[in-house]
């Protein structure tokens, strides 16, 4: 498990790969079999990258009690279909669906909250306590791929069971920013709403439905629709002429309930008093079903487009309740990896990527090679990062791959060495050597490592 300090402490490139921009591919290998449409193969350092920003969000969670969960990559269809909603995007043109061999109709994951509740009530959980989970799963949509939105992705999400106050509102959103914010990113830009409860929509959708029926020639079939089935679902469409037309429609906040917009004015409130900026976007709705009163995106400053949304959630009152359980309320968000990532500016924020290798051992043939992996063993075991070459390379060329990983110290082990029981320990950064008994290797690099700095004035 020391080896993984990198992961688990920082955004390090583990020992075994060269830093970003680093190295050279001097071969291209035909193949008849390539990735399916919409997926990436991520390669190192994209994929140190990402293990990064999970890294980040674990152990930010973890700062604020929330325990992991992880469910089926794959559930009933109907499960995804009652709660975002037949009309939705999700279910009528993005899930995978398929048949078992017995005909049953399953989905692969296309979003993480149904899941979770479903594992809650099938494991009998006592909802009258408050529950937190997160999650970082595989998620799969059947969608035009692009730039940070890929048929799978990997989506990172809170959820909070069995707290109904406004104040876990701003724990959630806060988190979000937490998150983003240590991901190097800090031009965020906070949009919220609310949509009410489903009383407070039901006069609401009446009335835009009016409204879309009187203009149905500008407005695109989709739309049609939708005002038949969910009519909210319109603000969720990407036709220019639609949104054109939509921006005289009144807001839903116009038909919040008294109890509604009193929440509602708490949650601005709150996120005043935590000095978090945001603005009130009357279009913003999420687009599933469940939600009730507070939705929320968060996204990169001057970008108004649903691809830069970074990260998005809500309330779900009623979610629990739909899948059996008792009524609920709860709340939680949704974050794309790969969008995340693509975020970064990564030149910037090179820093983040610096090797962690702190010793690489050398043997010099077949012989010194052994005990070289011996002791590289012994070092891993006591919790430090160790680099080894299995490949029998000159001394020149393996003290330049020690540079390369940032290696603080290498132990150099020829024929000569062995004959004496001791290695070669040579500091890098000044290029000091000297020989040490193999049974004192383990605590001299130990004591090495852990000697405070020296600062000169």
């Amino acid at each position: 498990m020391a080896g993984f300090f990198w992961y688990k402490y920082g955004f390090c490139l583990p020992p075994c790969f060269p830093p970003a921009g680093g190295g050279k591919v001097n071969w291209i290998m035909a193949s008849k079999y390539t990735s399916p449409r919409g997926t990436i193969d991520w390669l190192p350092p994209e994929s140190i990258k990402q293990l990064a920003l999970q890294s980040v969000f674990t152990e930010i969670c973890e700062y604020n009690c929330y325990q992991p969960i992880r469910t089926p990559t794959f559930e009933n269809t109907e499960l995804f279909a009652r709660g975002a909603g037949e009309s939705s995007d999700i279910v009528s043109k993005e899930m995978y669906t398929f048949d078992d061999k017995k005909g049953r109709s399953l989905t692969l994951r296309p979003e993480g909250t149904p899941g979770v509740v479903r594992a809650m009530v099938q494991a009998g959980l006592n909802f009258a306590e408050q529950h937190r989970f997160f999650y970082i799963e595989p998620m799969f949509r059947y969608q035009r791929p692009q730039k940070g939105r890929y048929r799978e992705h990997t989506q990172t999400g809170v959820e909070i069971f069995g707290a109904e106050s406004v104040t876990a509102d701003i724990e959630v959103i806060n988190l979000g920013i937490q998150y983003l914010t240590e991901c190097g990113l800090d031009n965020l830009r906070v949009a919220v709403n609310s949509v009410g409860t489903p009383e407070d929509r039901r006069e609401y959708n009446e009335n835009l439905k009016k409204f879309v029926e009187i203009r149905k020639d500008d407005f695109c079939p989709d739309c049609h629709h939708r005002i038949q089935h969910n009519p909210m679902r319109v603000f969720d469409c990407k036709v220019p002429g639609c949104n054109d037309q939509l921006r005289d429609v009144d807001p839903i906040t116009e038909s919040l309930s008294e109890e509604s917009m009193e929440r509602f004015m708490d949650l601005q409130d709150l996120l005043k008093s935590h000095s978090i900026e945001f603005e009130i976007d009357p279009k913003l709705v999420r687009g599933l079903d469940y939600y009730t009163h507070t939705v929320f995106e968060i996204m990169m400053m001057g970008d108004d487009s649903q691809q830069g949304t970074l990260l998005g959630g809500g309330r779900y009152d009623g979610l629990v309740e739909l899948y059996g359980g008792p009524a609920t309320p709860a709340i939680g968000f949704g974050s794309g990896v790969e969008r995340v990532c693509e975020a970064i500016d990564w030149e910037e924020h090179n820093d983040l990527l610096v090797s962690s290798c702190e010793v690489a051992v050398i043997g010099l043939g077949p012989e010194p090679l052994k005990q070289a992996v011996t002791i590289a063993s012994e070092l891993r075991a006591n919790g430090i990062v160790t680099h080894i070459d299995h490949r029998g390379k000159s001394i020149k060329a393996q003290l330049g791959q020690a540079n390369t990983l940032g290696s603080e110290l290498v132990l150099i082990i020829g024929e000569v060495e062995l004959n004496d029981g001791v290695a070669i320990v040579k500091e890098m950064k000044s290029g000091d050597q000297e020989n040490v008994e193999f049974e004192e290797i383990v605590d001299y690099v130990i004591n090495y490592l852990s000697r405070p700095s020296i600062e000169f004035n």
